[in-house]
């Protein structure tokens, strides 16, 4: 069966540039469901699920955060 993702796009608070993270719709819709964002969104990276908590884009987390 065939995996059906979400897009998911959101405006850098920083920088106005716009990004977008890949969710599978069943992890998306526990954590919209209550799960918690670590728990539900567990085939996201570190960097993805700061991009959906805090709205800012990974060139911007770079720069904040100093890792490359």
């Amino acid at each position: 069966m065939e995996t059906v993702m979400i897009k998911r796009t959101q405006t850098c608070p920083k920088c106005g540039k716009s990004h977008s993270v890949m969710v599978p719709f069943s992890e998306y819709w526990a954590w919209e469901c209550g799960a918690p964002m670590e728990q539900a969104l567990k085939s996201l990276t570190y960097c993805e699920l700061k991009q959906i908590a805090t709205k800012v884009c990974p060139d911007c987390q770079k720069e904040i955060l100093g890792y490359q």
